[in-house]
């Protein structure tokens, strides 16, 4: 398939573990661009369910590009070395996800999984400022026309973008 755009998201469900912060990028696959960079907070929520509704809400507002649009959703696994420090967790961050695999099932809207670790090393910062897909200004990242933080959540759903989008895209180049 050959997606036109990118919706990557990097998803937290931490609302009661520590005020999650999602981030999240549309990526226009015509222009090899970030059209846009989004952050969802929980502080700004009263309820857990209130912050997950609102990626939902998010997703939705992208859903009139229809065929042409693909979702990215970085995966989460426990790693066996952080098990232990996450004994008694809620796992809130796998329960927002499958939220929104089953929100895109339902609205028939293509979706993948992608692991952080197909990602973070290829596409790392540097690599990302050697391609032009953001500028950095003292220790801040930002697009090359932009004037808002590129904070690490978004940066981290523009290397699922860009990931996806050369690898696995069906695009030929």
């Amino acid at each position: 398939m050959n997606f036109k755009r990118i919706l990557a998201i990097d998803p937290s469900g931490s609302f009661e573990e520590g005020q999650g912060t999602t981030g999240a990028c549309f990526w226009n696959c015509e222009t090899n661009k970030v059209q846009n960079f989004f952050t969802i907070r929980a502080s700004q929520y009263k309820q857990k369910e209130e912050y997950w509704q609102a990626h939902l809400n998010f997703i939705n507002s992208f859903l009139h590009y229809g065929p042409e649009i693909i979702v990215v959703i970085e995966d989460f696994m426990l790693d066996p070395a952080r098990a232990l420090q996450q004994s008694y967790s809620r796992m809130e961050t796998s329960k927002l996800i499958g939220i929104m695999q089953t929100y895109l099932f339902q609205k028939k809207i293509a979706y993948v999984m992608q692991r952080p670790a197909e990602v973070k090393t290829r596409w790392a910062d540097s690599i990302l400022l050697h391609k032009g897909v953001l500028v950095r200004v003292n220790k801040r990242y930002y697009l090359p026309d932009g004037d808002e933080t590129v904070n690490v959540h978004c940066r981290d759903a523009i290397r699922h973008a860009i990931h996806f989008d050369t690898f696995k895209n069906g695009r030929k180049r």
